[in-house]
């Protein structure tokens, strides 16, 4: 009985280590792959932005070793979108800035990003913006992101979306 208990034990406590060290993942390693453009739609949690209206697109590609920086300059803004997928999950940083003045218009962040399946991943963002005087907001918002397929496996460069903030 003794042995069995000690033995029960030395197997949660290596379970504890490889959980904490993440080697006890449960998690899938392998996903459907996703690089192409998918829209935002970002509901409000914690902000005082109010809803993002119009958002930029969001090119998730990892490229051919999971990081990627993606670079577009559009007719209204510059926007800079870094990529870098681990498994199943997606860390997206995406700024924009505005094409003439160069200042900075928003900043979006998703840490966890979950790959639910190659047209919709799913995850929690923080959003600063800044108006045209440079008054910041900031909040936090549930992400849905959606497969465009007009972009599915092309580079297009024409992304429409105005990125105007409704606050």
């Amino acid at each position: 009985m003794r042995e069995h208990t000690s033995r029960a034990v030395g197997y949660a406590l290596m379970c504890f280590t490889l959980v904490t060290l993440g080697g006890c993942n449960t998690e899938p390693q392998t996903c459907d792959k996703v690089a192409a453009d998918y829209q935002p739609l970002y509901t409000p949690v914690s902000t005082n932005c109010g809803p993002i209206t119009n958002p930029f697109m969001v090119r998730f590609d990892g490229g051919l070793h999971g990081v990627n920086t993606i670079m577009q300059n559009l007719a209204n803004a510059l926007v800079t979108t870094e990529i870098v997928m681990k498994g199943c999950t997606v860390h997206m940083t995406q700024k924009v800035q505005d094409r003439e003045g160069g200042s900075l218009m928003s900043v979006i962040e998703g840490q966890n990003i979950k790959i639910a399946d190659p047209d919709r991943l799913t995850g929690q963002v923080s959003i600063m913006q800044w108006d045209q005087l440079g008054n910041m907001c900031t909040g936090t918002y549930d992400a849905a992101f959606t497969l465009n397929g007009a972009t599915v496996g092309s580079a297009a460069n024409g992304i429409g979306a105005t990125g105007a903030a409704g606050h």
